[in-house]
């Protein structure tokens, strides 16, 4: 009878129990790896504390339900000379940094509910990439409209290699900033 209902749900194009399992257990290796990367950083000399302190706010917001407002964050954060909060220039330069300096699946939700959160499942990542491509097309655009659609073209096939390029191992140390 499993067999025969593993078949159904085949052919109805769900998931077996079987299937659902190893994806599960695939969701949470994957939060283990993701935990193990933020430990690792932690304990590195890689980011400044106040990098740090933004990981372990972003490390309890796994998932886009649980994004956090950049205000909230901001409120968060340790404080800089004569108490000012960070600002929102330099948390999003510390996110951008977690993100392309140390691999941080950190995602940014522009819609409700808005924030920042770790991107734990496909669906998060979906909800990640929609802006970024949006934001992608947007300056395509504007490059076409002041050159030429040539010119995007030939830019687009030679970004892959300016992007590997940039991606080189060096660059792996955060640049320490001053108090906020």
């Amino acid at each position: 009878m499993t067999s025969q209902l593993q078949h159904a749900k085949r052919s109805s194009g769900g998931p077996t129990a079987g299937e659902q399992l190893g994806l599960a257990l695939d969701r949470e290796a994957l939060h283990r790896a993701l935990d193990r990367k933020i430990v690792t950083l932690l304990r590195s000399a890689d980011l400044d504390e106040c990098s740090k302190e933004l990981l372990r706010i972003l490390a309890a917001r796994k998932g886009s339900e649980h994004a956090i407002l950049l205000r909230q964050v901001q409120q968060l954060l340790p404080r800089g000379r004569e108490g000012a909060l960070v600002t929102e220039r330099d948390l999003k330069k510390m996110v951008k940094e977690l993100i392309e300096l140390h691999a941080v699946p950190v995602g940014a939700l522009r819609v409700p509910p808005y924030g920042y959160f770790l991107v734990v499942t496909p669906e998060d990542l979906g909800e990640a990439l929609r802006p970024l491509k949006n934001e992608l097309r947007s300056i395509a655009r504007r490059v076409r409209a002041l050159t030429s659609p040539e010119f995007v073209a030939r830019l687009f096939r030679q970004l892959p290699l300016e992007l590997d390029r940039d991606h080189s191992p060096q660059r792996t140390q955060s640049p320490q900033r001053g108090a906020a």
